[in-house]
């Protein structure tokens, strides 16, 4: 018989064998497209985000170029004034682009308005990332200037989605917050952003504003130059006076990709990890399987060895239905990881830079994973079976066979699934924990009946403080006055989001002792009710109210983190702070504290209340308001009575009916804000939980498998203890003791193991150690008593059952 044959016949066979043994195929085919679909899913995003080459030109050209901060690290954030520096002493670079920090505009239409999301760019930044235009140009030097020309390019869904796609589009203007933008160029329809942006603006590089160390910079290598190379030379270049930066920090570059990855690595590759337990699971419980199915197949394989079937031939026609029952597992695991990549995009995990598919990449690992799988599971069993003696074999009956030494490598693969179970259950226990810590932190205001509202204020409509202020007035009086509102206020932030970093100076704190002229502060302009709408208490003096309006003396509040770090001795009512002059139209004259407010949650709810300075916005300067609305909107802050809510819509129509070209870009609940907050932690821990809990289902139907098993071996035995008078509690304790017995061995190698990965998970959790000792107590404890549950099931079915009738099995 030629080999094609041979395999053909062992093809044949291994499907009609699965088909008369549909229950412990539809379990195994189940098992295996659970493990390899859940791995196929996160192995598609780990793809898209980490080995898949950014989609641009020659990606393994383009940097980002750093910055190093003694005593801080490595940050992307660059002033302004340090690009042209680079730009122009530079050799490493065959061009060099800068961007500004992603704000919200207000592109009118006729007479309405739309809120779109602008990203500013330095003239170069399409040939940078090498990507043509579609129609139309780039930005020119002389638009990048200050005093230069506006100019706008458009996404191509921007220009489909706003403008319907006109032919005429490049060269009209569209008015962009209130000032004209001539449209010079569309980007292509494959284009993807560095971040989510509908139109693009010139980013004007001698803005006498500044801005702050709020700018990256991205490169295109010379040809020839390595990374290493241009930081070696940028390294070369910060000795020298460099505007924007001090003399001690230094630039560098790192791989774009990387630079932007490098915040999903660490939890992509958590979950990488987490499914590779899970297909190890399915392996081992797949393997179990294997080895009752053979133990009930002993005679059969007895009988065509005695006929002379070749050990070889046996462990090749085993062999072969592993791995029939691994590509079948895998085709459906490959459904399975369709479903489950569009749900990891729909919760944010992986980048917006990268289309997560099923690409040949992931095929091709599926396909590996699968042929590697089924050589896994099935190496033992079939190893174990063809290895059988055939004469005692043909002695026993079915039942009987596969007893004794047999079991034990069924045995040892519960144990490495319950080890695995646990491990995954205690990361799954460790970001619970976070999440419910995250969640159970003192916030400093009540978030309960508020609704928050956004929009932006960027353009010439309201660049006059005076202007802005008479038209929060206006809104905020129509706000009031319905008869569900119980407060409403204007700032430029909210809590729990970060606000807007300011150098000032503090004639009179005590770190000026230490030599330190400029501090900083979040700082933050709100409107009187503000304190009211949030609830936030006021701890020493007062509030901001109606009688601080433009004419009066300038007043301001801090936190209790503002006095904390700047005035330990408790004496900062009264005292004095000056906003440092960065920008020549910022009023330096000082705001006098009149209170301290209690500490409100910012940047996250991990990262405590930084020191926050708030101001009347009646009394905020132009230009300090320029700077501010800069880079944040403002925000609308209802706080409703209890038991009823404003419908947004009607807010949107009173705002509407005072400047009906004033969008609001979203409306959000503040629970809906901190909930928002908490998405990652809460996908983090529902995945690994979701995952756990396959494993915990995995290992549960292992011991269950097992101990039915062996108690299906021992009926006879059982039978005669019992009619000698061993008790029921006697012979129920011996069957659940080994269950616990496994679960217990797997519990101790699980817990060893998890002791050493979950330090990996330190920089995804909260409030807990990764080593905490309740977390590996309370998932040992739940391993245990399913292993006692899934091992008392069996043991009660047999008791059940007539002695005499157990005394008359073979």
């Amino acid at each position: 018989m030629t080999t094609f044959n041979q395999f053909s016949q062992d093809f044949r066979y291994a499907f009609r064998s699965m088909l008369r043994r549909k229950g412990f195929t539809a379990v195994a085919l189940l098992t295996l497209a659970l493990g390899i679909g859940a791995g196929s899913a996160i192995f598609s995003v780990v793809n898209a985000v980490l080995l898949r080459p950014l989609p641009y030109e020659e990606p393994e050209r383009l940097v980002r170029v750093q910055r190093s901060i003694p005593d801080y690290g490595t940050v992307s954030s660059q002033n302004i004034s340090t690009f042209d520096f680079v730009r122009r002493n530079s050799r490493s670079f065959q061009s060099l682009a800068a961007t500004g920090v992603s704000s919200g505009m207000n592109l009118t239409l006729g007479n309405r308005a739309q809120y779109v999301q602008a990203q500013a760019v330095s003239c170069g930044y399409f040939g940078t990332l090498g990507v043509a235009l579609s129609r139309g140009r780039e930005f020119t030097p002389q638009e990048e200037r200050y005093a230069g020309p506006n100019g706008v390019i458009l996404t191509h869904d921007a220009w489909q989605r706003l403008l319907r796609g006109r032919d005429d589009v490049v060269g009209s203007a569209v008015r962009l917050g209130g000032e004209a933008y001539p449209v010079v160029g569309i980007a292509p329809e494959d284009f993807i952003p560095l971040r989510r942006t509908d139109v693009f603006v010139p980013l004007k590089i001698d803005d006498p504003e500044g801005g702050g160390q709020n700018y990256t910079f991205i490169g295109r290598l010379a040809e020839g130059i390595s990374i290493e190379a241009a930081s070696q030379e940028l390294s070369r270049l910060s000795e020298e006076p460099v505007p924007g930066m001090n003399e001690r920090q230094r630039l560098s570059a790192v791989d774009l990709q990387k630079d932007i990855t490098d915040f999903q690595r660490p939890l992509l590759l958590l979950l990488q990890g987490a499914v590779l337990l899970l297909l190890l699971i399915a392996c081992a419980n797949t393997a179990g399987l294997q080895l009752a199915r053979n133990s009930a197949r002993q005679r059969e394989l007895a009988i065509r060895a005695a006929l002379g079937g070749a050990r070889r031939r046996l462990l090749r026609q085993l062999l072969t239905e592993s791995l029939i029952l691994a590509a079948i597992g895998g085709l459906l695991g490959l459904s399975i990881a369709r479903w489950g990549a569009d749900l990891l995009v729909a919760l944010g995990i992986g980048s917006s830079l990268e289309r997560v598919e099923i690409d040949l990449t992931v095929l091709a690992v599926t396909a590996a994973a699968s042929l590697l799988t089924g050589l896994l599971f099935g190496l033992l069993p079939a190893l174990q079976a063809s290895r059988s003696d055939v004469s005692l074999a043909l002695r026993q009956s079915d039942t009987r066979s596969g007893g004794g030494k047999g079991v034990w490598p069924r045995r040892l693969l519960v144990v490495a699934e319950v080890a695995l179970c646990l491990v995954l259950l205690v990361g799954a226990g460790l970001l619970i924990r976070t999440y419910l810590n995250m969640k159970g932190v003192n916030l400093g205001f009540d978030p309960d009946n508020v609704l928050t509202a956004e929009m932006s204020l960027k353009g010439s409509q309201y660049s006059n403080t005076a202007r802005a202020d008479a038209f929060f007035q206006r809104s905020l009086e129509r706000i009031r006055a319905l008869p569900e509102v119980e407060a409403a206020a204007v700032a430029n932030n909210i809590p729990v989001e970060r606000g807007l970093n300011l150098p000032i100076r503090i004639p009179g704190s005590t770190e000026l002792e230490e030599g330190r002229d400029v501090q900083s502060t979040d700082f933050r302009y709100i409107t009187p009710g503000y304190l009211q709408a949030l609830r936030v208490p006021t701890v020493e003096g007062r509030g901001l109210g109606e009688e601080d309006g433009a004419a009066a003396p300038r007043v301001a509040l801090v936190n209790e983190a503002f006095q904390r770090r700047y005035f330990p001795n408790g004496n900062v009512v009264g005292q004095q702070i000056f906003l440092y002059q960065f920008a020549p139209d910022i009023d330096t004259s000082p705001w006098r504290v009149v209170g301290v407010v209690g500490d409100v949650r910012t940047r996250g709810l991990t990262s405590g209340s930084r020191p926050t300075m708030f101001v009347n916005f009646s009394q905020l300067d132009a230009g300090t308001f320029s700077v501010v609305n800069r880079f944040f909107p403002a925000h609308w802050i209802i706080r409703t009575r209890a038991n009823t809510q404003v419908a947004p819509e009607r807010v949107e129509q009173i705002v509407r009916e005072i400047d009906p070209l004033q969008p609001f870009s979203r409306f959000l609940t503040m629970q809906e804000v901190i909930t928002g907050s908490l998405d990652d932690t809460r996908y983090r821990g529902l995945l690994l939980s979701a995952f756990a809990a396959i494993a915990l289902a995995m290992a549960i139907s292992g011991i269950y498998g097992l101990i039915s098993y062996t108690v299906q071996q021992r009926t006879r035995e059982i039978g005669i203890r019992m009619a000698l008078g061993a008790t029921s509690q006697r012979v129920l304790g011996s069957i659940v003791r080994q269950g616990l017995v496994l679960g217990t061995a797997g519990a101790v190698i699980g817990i060893a193991a998890g002791l050493g990965l979950t330090r990996f998970m330190q920089q995804q959790i909260y409030g807990v150690g990764s080593q905490d000792p309740l977390t590996f107590g309370l998932v040992t404890a739940l391993l245990l008593s399913v292993a006692a549950l899934a091992s008392l099931i069996p043991a009660l079915r047999l008791l059940r059952r007539d002695p005499i009738s157990s005394l008359r099995e073979e």
